[in-house]
């Protein structure tokens, strides 16, 4: 393998891991604001989840709750 090929798998797995961190941030902000009440039809636009997402992580905080 040469020098250029292990940077470019460097990169792209560190461009990986930063695109999962900001995916898990999104997410528990989105769980901050179902606990403010915020309903999941909301964070669709406030935070650019899907429906199903906005409407999963509801539903597992809901469980949470009981």
């Amino acid at each position: 393998m040469t020098r250029n090929a292990t940077l470019r798998e460097y990169e792209e797995k560190l461009a990986s891991l930063s695109q999962q961190d900001t995916s898990y941030q999104s997410y528990r902000t989105a769980i901050e604001k179902l606990k403010g009440g915020v309903a999941p039809q909301e964070l669709v636009s406030q935070l650019g989840l899907s429906l199903s997402e906005a409407n999963l992580l509801a539903h597992l905080y809901a469980e949470r709750q009981d």
